[in-house]
């Protein structure tokens, strides 16, 4: 249920108030169990996952203490493929947070300096037609 806990905040889902539950193995927050029985009546749910586009800080950070269980994985697995699946896939997103957050600047970057080239590239091809028309006409009037 921890699994299904990090697909509502992923979903920007409801969660149940914090309490905490005991009769894990180690102390955890407690599943937002009703949420859940929602989430899992969803026929859009695997759609809506994948369309996830809007990922921030502050979920990524609401994230972090689930990541932060040992053998989470594996206990998913034993439980049920499918949630070990959706363990590693919000794991995932959260690496590709991190890399975004490194990348997006970067690209904005090269995107300003290609546009800065592509304007300079014309200014340049229009001098060199301006010499070439006034070295021809030079010629011209010369004959």
């Amino acid at each position: 249920m921890i699994v299904l806990d990090m697909a509502l905040i992923l979903m920007k889902r409801r969660l149940d108030p914090i309490r905490i539950d005991n009769n894990l193995d180690e102390p955890f927050y407690a599943s937002s169990k009703s949420e859940i029985l929602k989430l899992l009546n969803f026929s859009g749910l695997l759609s809506t996952l994948l369309t996830i586009r809007e990922l921030n800080d502050e979920i990524i950070e609401l994230l972090a203490p689930y990541t932060g269980i040992k053998d989470l994985s594996e206990k998913a697995r034993k439980a049920y493929k499918d949630l070990a699946t959706l363990k590693t896939w919000t794991d995932k997103i959260q690496s590709y947070h991190a890399i975004n957050k490194e990348v997006i600047p970067i690209k904005v970057e090269c995107l300003l300096n290609v546009n800065q080239m592509r304007v300079k590239m014309k200014m340049f091809h229009d001098r060199i037609k301006y010499k070439k028309l006034k070295i021809l006409f030079e010629k011209h009037r010369e004959n």
